[in-house]
Order: C-alpha cells, then sequence, then structure tokens
C-alpha cells in the first residue's frame, strides 16, 4: 500500500476526530447540557461531578489520541517516504491498524465519556458514589477492550512502519 495513501487516510481521520472534539467542545458550552459545570454556571468546573473524572478523561484521549495521534501518524507514514525513500508499506498491517487504532479510541472516548457524564450526573443529582459504581460497572471490560484495540493498533503500526524501512534497506 502507498505510503502516502495512508498518510492521506490517517489525515483524515485526523479531520473527523477533529470534527467529533469541536461539537464536544461546543456541546460541553451549553451549560443547560450539564457536561461540564454545575447548573447554570459554565464556569464552575467540579472534576468530581461535572461531568466527572472520566468525561475530562474521554475528552483529553479524544483530543491527544484521537486528533493529535491521527495527525502524527499521518506524518510517520509521509516521512517514511521523505527520509528514508519507502514507497509502500505491508497493506494488511496498514488497513489493520488503522482499523484497530480508530475504533479503539473512538471507543475508548465514547466509553469513558458515558462514564463521567452518567456517573457524574448520578453523584451530582444526590446519588452515593457506592452506588454509582454498579451504574456504570459494565463499562469496565468494553472500555479495557477498547483500549487494548487502541494499543494494539499503534504496535501494529509500529512493527509495519520499521518492517517498511527494514525490506526498503535490503
Amino acid at each position: 500500500m502507498d505510503v502516502l495513501k495512508i498518510s492521506k487516510i490517517y489525515f483524515a481521520l485526523g479531520l473527523l476526530n477533529g470534527v467529533l472534539a469541536a461539537v464536544a467542545t461546543a456541546l460541553i458550552l451549553i451549560p443547560e447540557l450539564r457536561l461540564a459545570a454545575g447548573p447554570g454556571s459554565i464556569l464552575t468546573h467540579n472534576v468530581d461531578v461535572w461531568p466527572g473524572a472520566w468525561g475530562w478523561v474521554s475528552y483529553f484521549v479524544l483530543l491527544i489520541a484521537g486528533v493529535g495521534g491521527a495527525f502524527l501518524w499521518s506524518l510517520s507514514y509521509y516521512l517514511l517516504r521523505q527520509l528514508f525513500n519507502v514507497e509502500g508499506a505491508n497493506a494488511l498491517l496498514s488497513i489493520l491498524s488503522m482499523a484497530l487504532y480508530e475504533i479503539g479510541v473512538l471507543g475508548t472516548v465514547g466509553l469513558t465519556g458515558y462514564v463521567g457524564i452518567e456517573g457524574g450526573r448520578f453523584v451530582a443529582d444526590g446519588g452515593s458514589a457506592m452506588v454509582v459504581t454498579a451504574l456504570i460497572g459494565w463499562v469496565v471490560i468494553p472500555t479495557g477492550l477498547s483500549v487494548g484495540a487502541a494499543v494494539l493498533g499503534t504496535l501494529l503500526g509500529i512493527l509495519n512502519l520499521i518492517a517498511s524501512v527494514v525490506r526498503r534497506r535490503r
């Protein structure tokens, strides 16, 4: 698979994730949704309640891994051609690493965001911190699987980069 094509796909994923981050940011800024601040105030950010610590984790995973990570992958494949004169990479590894990375990142973001919003709302409405664990407990295994998919996608991507350079040097 052509490395510039891979680079363009990752760039498109970065743009897609950037749009998702912009939408999430816009939603956070609407106080009535109670996603980031106490009722009626956009300035009171209490990470223990609105949207809960996991909501913020979700948001920053989207910004760092989703947006920044996709653009870094794009740059990495672009630089394969520019620095090492590599024109192609393994197609199966490329597709697998892209799919696992994106599915893993978006799955992690969605599930941890759910935990932050639902858990934060429950506690803010007077619910017990002990009970909230039962409410959101079902998310633990799917979140772990999502993180695992993103990590596996990343490792396959690194392997693909290394294999492409080594194959070129032979």
